[in-house]
């Protein structure tokens, strides 16, 4: 499960709509019927050489990535900056049986490594449990397995303090990308990364080769053409089906799975804080009504007029309402009383707020209407926006981005979380 399932899969029961993952529609022989999985290996593996030919040129670390208009011109451009071949490098595949792992491998090969320089591993290899030696021991691990459960970590923190100087390895690249799950075997980084900026510095001991990750979650889109072309012509014949989805066994499987995922989410303790959708609607000339939905014991007094309108050609608008919601603090009642004060205070700031925009007075003195309001809102910003900032260990440093949202850190040690209210983009409060 990767962090805030819950709160998107009840969205959907709250909506009364229907989740069919991709990842989950699966042939009868529990094979996903189409995967990006072969372009992500392969494309993550380029990743991988490339950033190890950034460092041992000397002129520092890997700045960026740009697609490429197929796989030779890949190819081409990383056997070019390894000096003509990736001779001499060795890499190690996790996962090498599946579709990621054998795209991981093609690369591998076709820029120049020697077969017995890509370690190919998989289930038989890992039995034994991690952290593994092994992995310290290569120029580039991939990473390639798709995670259900808990296991061991496939390297450590502590294993790479431990090893110091020992250690060749100098680029993971994490194609599984489970930064966010409780299970990730890779926990050396806490962040995905982006074209634009694709490495994150793993912490080393001082005076060793410098370490670091690439954990970009879409490493298809750097083969567009390719990658597209495999995975429409894998999903079509499924999809063809889907008008028969109620006897269909793939889909059929789909939807039994998202009902007991949506149970389980259900289930879910709601921590403090968090964002809850309550859907609406609005006809210009029948006024409108709001729908509410309700989850948890605790929430503050009275529901926030915060409203997102969202302009549609037929003439009507979707309204969307949202509420803080605020986990009981039966340890300590005093301090639950205090932030219950405060939550109660960013909402008492929320609400005047909305009442001023639902009164908006125009340039020529005249008030708006709701659906004159709701017509403005058409326009591209989106008036509100409510997001959550980590903030960092004592001497560690946090990244900002530019807009509405803070831009993950590229370093450890999270001690705490703030959510940022805006409107307009006019800081309200805190939480």
């Amino acid at each position: 499960n990767q962090g805030g399932w819950s709160d998107v899969l009840k969205r959907f029961g709250e909506g009364g709509g229907k989740l069919y993952d991709l990842e989950f529609l699966n042939d009868e022989n529990g094979r996903r019927v189409a995967a990006f999985g072969f372009h992500a290996g392969f494309a993550g593996a380029a990743a991988g050489a490339l950033a190890l030919a950034a460092e041992k040129s000397g002129n520092g670390q890997l700045k960026s990535l740009e697609p490429y208009a197929n796989e030779a011109e890949m190819v081409k451009d990383v056997r070019e900056k390894l000096g003509g071949s990736g001779k001499g490098i060795k890499a190690l595949v996790m996962g090498a049986l599946g579709r990621c792992g054998r795209g991981a491998v093609d690369l591998f090969r076709k820029i120049g490594l020697e077969e017995d320089d890509i370690l190919k591993w998989d289930l038989a290899e890992t039995a034994k449990g991690g952290p593994f030696q092994e992995i310290l021991d290569v120029d580039i691990f991939v990473n390639c397995i798709y995670l259900s459960s808990s296991i061991p970590p496939f390297v450590s923190p502590e294993q790479i303090e431990k090893a110091g100087k020992d250690r060749n390895l100098s680029v993971v690249v994490d194609v599984s990308c489970d930064t966010t799950n409780p299970y990730n075997p890779i926990p050396i980084y806490n962040v995905n990364t982006t074209f634009d900026d694709p490495l994150v510095a793993v912490k080393v001991p001082s005076g060793t080769r410098p370490m670091s990750v690439i954990s970009i979650d879409h490493l298809p889109t750097l083969l567009p053409r390719e990658a597209s072309e495999q995975f429409s012509g894998d999903l079509l014949p499924t999809l063809l089906k889907y008008g028969q989805r109620d006897t269909e066994r793939t889909w059929v499987e789909a939807e039994k799975l998202f009902e007991e995922k949506l149970n389980a989410a259900k289930q879910q303790e709601w921590a403090y804080p968090r964002v809850d959708q309550r859907v609406g609607h609005i006809d210009r000339q029948q006024g409108y009504t709001t729908h509410y939905t309700r989850s948890g014991e605790h929430r503050i007094a009275g529901w926030v007029g915060l409203i997102v309108l969202f302009w549609f050609g037929d003439g009507s608008l979707s309204i969307t309402s949202l509420g803080l919601t605020t986990a009981e603090a039966a340890e300590d009642a005093k301090d639950a009383n205090a932030e219950q004060d405060h939550t109660d205070d960013c909402a008492k700031k929320l609400k005047g707020e909305m009442d001023a925009l639902l009164t908006n007075t125009d340039d020529d003195g005249d008030q708006s209407t709701l659906g004159e309001l709701g017509a403005r809102a058409a326009r591209p910003r989106a008036p509100f926006s409510l997001y959550t900032h980590q903030e960092r260990g004592e001497g560690e440093q946090e990244g900002h981005g530019g807009g509405q949202q803070a831009s993950p850190s590229r370093n450890h040690g999270v001690s705490e979380k703030t959510t940022y209210v805006r409107l307009n983009g006019k800081l309200l409060c805190t939480l």
